[in-house]
């Protein structure tokens, strides 16, 4: 079935924290560190849907036109956080051509969160150097950074992202789960993104759909991205997003269309499509940082990375994320960055982002902040202000790690982040009588960023020793004839995630029984990797 994108009905802000992963004491890679997300219709001060993780209420405060909170309570939640720990990523809803809307986290107890929300038109009669305060449709994400500076990189409601090119190319996109990311240029400043899967969207609806775009810049500029309409079937997500010069000509009551290059993230509300555990790991860092440069809080998933942040002129700041090698044959097109103003105030400011690789160690987000609603000027001037901004890679690795070990506790395996062809170093000695079984067991686990797919395979056995394989995790199975034909597949294989199987060798003849090494192949079915773990049986007379 088709639906249009008009967003008329509102879904209370329910909460899913079996759904999304909570705070944990030990950070790994794939933890989520979104606690909400949501549409919001501006005029009646309500969602159109919305979900958090901590186990509380969503509500929205009205203070006046353009002016929103939006209040997560949940007993003992914030316990400890500090309002710069939070991550507000904003785009705009609609189709109107000049105005805007961003936020900050302004307010945090034990128990509750703010965040205060600001809609503009930004080409506004009534004060042509500022901006109108106007009630403006928009979607929102809300992050939490750890008292640690680090983030989880992880999500289980991230369906695709990407930045695409002003004349409707994708330079680059991603999606999770195998999902297929294209764009299209269909006129002047008007793009569709499309996200295709056959059958993954059927029951889906527009309001299960939070869009984070923004313009990308590396001048001062005044184009500004909008979330116009979502057209969904079973089989696709269908997103046009529009972009406008917002003081073309000088400063006007209208914006008009322009070409723009933009980076975009996609994301479900979680429902009957998405599972509880983190389909994709994604996220590398996030920052605020305030108007004079200054880093009020940063966070990176980068094992042993930091960010910085520098003013370099007016309106003109530079975040680094540096972690030793971590860009190493990385490309700057890879990566996608979303930025908001982080202002509780009525502004005329907008933002653009831009990524650049300045070695194999440090990436920088370059930011320009501009003063769109100037009297006499057609593109507006440098403005310094507070900002957020978050990272991500749209060409994540794609990584099989074998283990293997005499016990069932993955922890107490052999082989763990260790990846060969040979077994080399990943191996353990199983002693066999001539007659009998003997159990050991392996895994594959999931290294990469994404939701993977891994086949199994028995290498070596011969004609000497015979094996029953089991599959136990997501209950036992024999899965002996596929592994040895290779076609036993752990399917659908979270980041972190690992699927453990038991084997059970025996010698096929007693007479003939002698010393074998038997090797376990994985290899990843979306990209290829490969991983091995080896049994080397010995005759135990």
């Amino acid at each position: 079935m088709k639906m249009s994108h008009i967003l008329n009905r509102v879904i209370g802000g329910a909460c899913l924290s079996v759904l999304f992963s909570c705070t944990a004491a030990t950070l790994r890679a794939a933890d989520d560190s979104i606690i909400a997300m949501g549409t919001v219709d501006a005029s009646a001060a309500s969602f159109f849907n919305s979900a958090n993780s901590v186990g509380g209420a969503l509500s929205i405060t009205d203070n006046g036109t353009g002016d929103l909170d939006i209040v997560i309570d949940a007993v003992g939640a914030f316990a400890g956080a500090m309002e710069e720990d939070f991550l507000i990523e904003i785009t705009r809803l609609g189709s109107d051509s000049d105005n805007f809307a961003y936020g900050v986290a302004t307010n945090v107890t034990a128990d509750q969160l703010v965040v205060t929300t600001r809609g503009v038109d930004l080409e506004g009669n009534g004060d042509q150097d500022n901006s109108n305060a106007s009630d403006t449709d928009f979607g929102f994400v809300i992050r939490q950074m750890n008292a640690n500076s680090t983030i989880g990189a992880g999500s289980g409601s991230l369906m695709g992202l990407g930045r695409v090119n002003s004349n409707g190319t994708l330079a680059f996109g991603f999606g999770v789960n195998s999902i297929a990311v294209t764009s299209v240029q269909n006129n002047t400043g008007d793009y569709t993104v499309t996200l295709e899967k056959s059958g993954f969207f059927a029951g889906a609806a527009v309001e299960d759909f939070v869009v984070m775009a923004t313009v990308r810049g590396a001048s001062t500029d005044d184009d500004i991205p909008t979330l116009n309409d979502v057209v969904i079937t079973d089989d696709s997500v269908e997103l046009n997003i529009l972009v406008f010069d917002t003081q073309i000509g000088g400063a006007e009551t209208a914006g008009e269309a322009d070409d723009d290059d933009f980076f975009f993230t996609v994301y479900q509300i979680p429902g009957s499509t998405v599972g509880g555990t983190p389909e994709s790991a994604l996220l590398i860092a996030g920052a605020n940082v305030t108007s004079a440069g200054t880093l009020a809080k940063g966070a990176t998933s980068l094992s042993g990375g930091v960010v910085t942040s520098t003013d370099t002129a007016i309106g003109v700041y530079e975040v680094d994320v540096v972690a030793a090698n971590a860009f190493a044959g990385k490309t700057a097109s890879q990566y996608v960055a979303l930025a908001t103003i982080a202002d509780p105030n009525v502004e005329d400011h907008i933002i653009q982002p831009t990524v650049s690789l300045v070695n194999d160690s440090t990436l920088r987000i370059g930011i320009r902040i501009t003063d769109v609603e100037v009297m006499g000027d057609s593109v507006g001037d440098p403005a310094d202000d507070s900002f957020t901004v978050v990272l991500y890679d749209a060409d994540p690795d794609f990584l099989t790690d074998m283990q293997i070990g005499q016990k069932r506790n993955l922890t107490k395996m052999k082989g763990n982040n260790r990846y060969n062809s040979s077994g080399g170093g990943q191996g353990i000695k199983v002693e066999l009588p001539p007659t009998g079984r003997k159990r050991y067991f392996f895994a594959v686990q999931n290294d990469g960023a994404s939701l993977d797919n891994f086949g199994i395979k028995e290498k070596g056995a011969g004609s000497i020793v015979k094996s029953k394989y089991f599959r136990l995790t997501g209950g036992r199975a024999n899965v002996t004839a596929k592994v040895k034909r290779g076609r036993e597949v752990a399917t659908g294989v979270s980041p972190d995630q690992a699927v453990i199987f038991q084997a059970q060798p025996k010698y096929r003849n007693a007479d003939s029984a002698r010393n074998r090494k038997i090797k376990l192949r994985g290899t990843s079915l979306l990209s290829g990797s490969t991983d091995t773990v080896k049994a080397k049986v010995v005759l135990d007379d």
